[in-house]
């Protein structure tokens, strides 16, 4: 085996490009995994914009994934085990392999009766924590929303929403480098989404919008 370490993006001594070496391999399944989910983790800044059905859709998804991964965790280990085991996997740390089985099984790998690995264990229990929840009304706190904005803003769909609440929130993270971050606009576009995602509107209209929150 390689003494190389494959990562998706990092560069250095001792690594290489999963990109430049898995297409066509058994392992580009598990890479193409990983790609999915870091294009979803990679939009953070529109998170907030996510609805309580999108963010359940996301911990259902997390539940599959939690159960998918421990099940191919312990595919992968096994196979190095029994290999390491019949003389036919040569020049592996046995002990390490020993090592490794033992520090996954308090997480990923299934115990003895065949219960749920921890990991979706805790997934399991947030889903639970989500049923019933719903997007309720922003508080009317007698804030107003820059006219401006509010003019920009009508007739978007939510998705355009939340496209600009992500660009206004990595702007201000990117900004708070040099200068005080200002999330004012963000505030508001978030109150916007929020206010369609409780009232079930799929476009926004400030006129209605103020009449119900502010």
């Amino acid at each position: 085996m390689p003494a190389t370490r494959l990562r998706a993006y990092a560069q250095g001594n001792r690594v290489v490009r999963a990109g430049d070496v898995v297409p066509g391999s058994p392992a580009a399944d598990i890479w193409d995994a990983h790609r999915a989910l870091y294009a979803y983790m990679s939009r953070w800044a529109a998170r907030d914009g996510d609805s309580p059905a999108d963010l359940t859709a996301a911990v259902d998804g997390l539940v599959e994934v939690a159960d998918t991964l421990a099940e191919v965790t312990a595919m992968v280990l096994a196979q190095i085990e029994r290999r390491t085991e019949r003389g036919s996997l040569t020049g592996a740390d046995a002990a390490r392999v020993q090592q490794a089985r033992a520090d996954l099984a308090s997480v990923l790998l299934r115990d003895e009766d065949g219960r749920h690995n921890k990991l979706r264990g805790g997934m399991d229990t947030l889903r639970d924590a989500l049923d019933g929840a719903r997007p309720v009304l922003p508080a009317g706190d007698g804030r107003t929303l820059p006219p401006l904005l509010a003019r920009q803003m009508t007739g978007k769909t939510v998705a355009e929403l939340r496209a600009a609440l992500g660009q206004e929130t990595h702007w201000q993270r990117h900004r708070s480098k040099t200068r005080a971050p200002q999330y004012d606009k963000a505030d508001a576009l978030h109150r916007m989404i929020q206010w369609c995602q409780a009232t079930g509107r799929d476009t926004y209209d400030p006129a209605a919008h103020a009449q119900d929150c502010l």
